[in-house]
């Protein structure tokens, strides 16, 4: 399975602690993530967004989260301009 690319925050955000195995909040206070970080977005529940950091897992409100990461949800996919074109193979003449 592919990776999830990783987004940096344009801004620090507050988040949430989140025990991995069941997402729930682990009673501690708000702790904030860093302008810079890089993260990894695990999905949506309800109006928060799940991330990672620092293999962490985190929750924060979703308008805090799009601010942070530059207004995307999800980090931009790779498109076809971005990959170079193969170099066409160009055969020379035989000398006689």
């Amino acid at each position: 399975m592919a990776k999830t690319p990783l987004i940096s925050l344009i801004k620090p955000i507050e988040a949430t602690e989140l025990q991995p195995r069941t997402g729930m909040s682990l009673g501690q206070p708000d702790v904030t993530i860093p302008y810079g970080a890089l993260i990894e977005h695990k999905g949506s529940d309800g109006g928060r967004e799940r991330f990672t950091y620092l293999g962490a897992l985190y929750a924060c409100k979703r308008d805090a989260f799009e601010s942070a990461a530059g207004g995307e949800k999800d980090p931009p996919k790779p498109d076809a301009a971005a990959t170079p074109a193969p170099v066409p193979v160009v055969e020379e003449p035989a000398e006689s």
